[in-house]
């Protein structure tokens, strides 16, 4: 009885992943960051020069409560990679102040610094995270 209850709670998972799969608005063009817990992924369009990108944002909480973010994507061949930390809470998206609630550590390129806030208020604003790594 106990195994054929595990089996069930195994096919629920899978079930339940790959229905959370589905609901993301596009394939991942970067597998999640392994190191942190749970993935979306976001498509963004930079207006002011009218590019769209498809970023793999990966996060986890970190030991004072406060949130990293790990966003990878390509712009014109060339990959992308911001190291971000959330410090703004359970604020409301309209609520969030790029500046003071989000602090970039690393930026690859140079390049996304100044996107990268608003990359993360699409992921938390659709608040589709899939699990890391299960």
């Amino acid at each position: 009885m106990k195994k054929i209850v595990s089996l069930l709670m195994a096919l629920l998972l899978v079930a339940l992943s790959a229905m959370a799969l589905a609901e993301l608005p596009t394939e991942p063009e970067f597998d999640p960051n392994p190191d942190y817990t749970e993935y979306t992924v976001v498509e963004y369009t930079i207006e002011a020069i009218q590019a769209d990108l498809v970023c793999t944002v990966s996060r986890k909480v970190l030991e004072d409560g406060t949130v990293e973010y790990y966003q990878e994507c390509n712009f014109y061949g060339d990959d992308q990679m911001t190291r971000t930390i959330y410090k703004g809470g359970d604020k409301a998206i309209e609520e969030i102040d790029d500046e003071a609630d989000f602090e970039v550590l690393g930026d690859k390129t140079g390049f996304m610094k100044g996107d990268t806030p608003a990359i993360l208020k699409v992921a938390m604003e659709q608040n589709i995270w899939l699990p890391i790594g299960e």
